[in-house]
């Protein structure tokens, strides 16, 4: 049954990613809740299901947002499986409500951002040019935005 839960929380962040992020853009750069969503899963449940959650909503993604087949998909799945490297059964409840969430999802954000507009730009750019254009700005912004699902977890009974 959580399995249940977590495809609908999918679908509804997935569903918020493609209407509500257009509104919420600043100079060129979206934050990305798909991406916080998947680095919560994988720091509670673990890389396998980090992996296959990040796989399957970015693949939705990529199918609502008309973007690229497949690259949400590679992107969030890679994401997912560098990430799920530092899950710890024992601490996986206090990561996600401290500071430790910010400090990976601001990594996971590196990491989608580096493979998902190396798919783009194919290397036209030089690395700080690419940094600065396309992934600098939107690695702060969803980091700033992982702050809301840390408040939420930190209110909530560890039990």
């Amino acid at each position: 049954m959580p399995f249940l839960y977590q495809a609908i929380a999918g679908f509804i962040i997935v569903v918020v990613q493609v209407l509500v992020s257009k509104f919420l853009t600043h100079g060129g750069a979206m934050p990305d809740f798909v991406l916080i969503y998947v680095v919560v899963i994988t720091l509670s449940r673990g890389q396998l299901a980090g992996e296959s959650t990040g796989f399957g909503i970015g693949l939705l993604l990529d199918v609502l947002a008309s973007g690229t087949l497949g690259a949400n998909a590679l992107a969030k799945g890679v994401t997912a499986f560098f990430i799920g490297y530092f899950y710890n059964e024992e601490q996986s409840k206090h990561r996600v409500r401290t500071w430790a969430l910010l400090v990976f999802v601001m990594v996971g954000a590196v990491i989608n951002n580096l493979i998902y507009y190396a798919l783009f730009t194919q290397a036209r750019a030089g690395f700080f040019d690419f940094v600065l254009e396309h992934g600098g700005l939107s690695v702060l912004y969803t980091t700033a935005m992982a702050v809301l699902p840390m408040i939420y977890f930190s209110r909530r009974p560890l039990y």
